[in-house]
């Protein structure tokens, strides 16, 4: 059976294709744990979209379950200080398959270690990691593998068939670990733009889960009893191989392993963008829409100038949006302020404020290259219209009547139009056939 491994390596044995993988959910990462030591180096959190933050697990060993993590480095001063070795975790998560055909690793987390191995002052990196590990009996054909994780879709082709002793298996016919941001010692932010994200927790509906509430609050799990989870970016809650020969093997349970931290954290946050639109035409002023995204299940908030504190509409996923009619056209506020609260969910999240600029909203309708004549023709407009405001090409210059014809030999592959209302779109670059 395949076991879990701490080596800190990389390595790719076959043609890779990622068909499917989650947008980067860890949502910040909080400050370094100074001075070192008695500190470790490594930052004190790291939080995802829904508002879970996780500090590093270091439970003793002797304490029980809850953490995995290198043991301390005899003779080394800085992993005494620290209590752990080269290697510890904010989160991690284990699927295991154990099946006549085909056995199977699946490693998701978010890890702390060193550049130089063994602990060293100075040398404190981390990364987010997925690892897949794939065993195949004798005998089994090559082709194509698909691996369903809770973080994505991996696809696998080329493989050869599986030769060995009859009953044996071939080992690491799969074998990757995909490190996502791995940068200079002390900066800690490219582990944000890995896979993992948002965090697994236990799902409530498994049978282990108000035993392991009991026995170890503050922990999402006990490292050390798989249990049904929650939290797919993509609603796979479960670890699948399907292979040539008819492989197709499912299961759902996993090893669980973080910390909860309780020190105070702001509501995760981000306004995409507000826009609006006005007519000059009386009983039409107008109207600003505002779409965010914050945790799932936090409640959100727009105010401004001469608009009141408005709510806004969630669809459970973290995506938020609010449609506000204006008063008069003239009653355009310069800004606007969201605030979003996720502390029933989370109570060490405070209420988060942010303010953005409201601008018109543009539209390129056309951009069309003749490569005969070398006309280039750009249409766009502006959704205010009270008074329209100037467009202008970028890199060239002012629509008349929101329209542009120019003469080049060489078209951009796209244009972008600006508004001085703040607002811009950009389109691609038609290129006509010539008659």
């Amino acid at each position: 059976m395949l076991k879990r491994s701490l080596l800190f390596v990389v390595t790719v044995v076959m043609l890779l294709t990622v068909a499917r993988t989650a947008p980067a959910e860890l949502y910040a990462v909080g400050p370094a744990d100074t001075p070192v030591p008695p500190g470790s180096g490594y930052p004190l959190w790291y939080q995802d979209t829904k508002g879970l933050a996780l500090e590093l697990c270091l439970t003793p060993p002797d304490a029980g379950p809850p953490c995995f993590f290198d043991p301390v480095v005899g003779g080394n001063a800085l992993s005494a200080a620290t209590g752990f070795g080269g290697e510890a975790f904010w989160f991690l998560s284990d699927g295991l398959i154990d099946d006549p055909t085909v056995n199977g690793l699946v490693v998701m987390g978010v890890e702390a270690a060193y550049g130089a191995g063994d602990p060293a002052a100075d040398t404190q990196i981390s990364f987010s990691r997925i690892r897949i590990r794939v065993d195949v009996p004798d005998g089994t054909p090559g082709g194509t593998y698909i691996i369903t994780h809770p973080y994505g879709v991996n696809t696998y082709s080329g493989l050869p068939a599986c030769a060995t002793d009859p009953g044996a298996f071939c080992k690491n016919v799969i074998n990757e670990t995909i490190d996502v941001g791995v940068g200079a010692p002390g900066d800690f932010t490219g582990a944000l733009k890995g896979r993992i994200g948002p965090f697994l927790t236990m799902d409530p509906t498994d049978p282990n889960y108000a035993a392991i509430q009991l026995a170890w609050p503050g922990y999402i799990g006990d490292a050390g009893t798989p249990v049904k989870v929650t939290g797919s970016p993509f609603g796979t809650n479960y670890f699948r191989i399907q292979g040539p020969g008819g492989i197709d093997v499912t299961q759902n349970l996993f090893t669980l392993m973080g910390k909860f931290y309780t020190g105070t954290l702001p509501t995760p946050l981000s306004v995409q963008r507000a826009s609006y639109s006005r007519t000059a035409a009386a009983g039409n002023p107008g109207q600003i829409d505002l779409f965010a995204t914050s945790a799932a299940l936090a409640t959100l908030s727009v105010s401004g100038a001469g608009i009141p504190a408005t709510p806004l509409s969630g669809d459970g996923t973290g995506r938020f949006f609010v449609h506000i009619p204006l008063a008069s056209a003239t009653t355009v506020p310069a800004t606007l302020t969201v605030t979003a609260d996720n502390s029933a969910i989370f109570a060490n999240n405070t209420q988060t404020s942010v303010p953005i600029a409201t601008t018109d909203f543009v539209t390129v309708r056309k951009v069309e290259y003749n490569p005969v004549s070398g006309a280039l023709t750009i249409e766009a407009s502006s959704g205010d219209e009270a008074p329209a405001p100037t467009l202008t090409a970028t890199g060239f210059s002012d629509l008349t009547g929101g329209t542009l014809v120019l003469s080049t030999a060489s078209p951009l592959s796209f244009i972008e139009v600006l508004s001085s209302a703040g607002g811009g779109d950009s389109g691609k670059v038609r290129v006509l056939r010539p008659q």
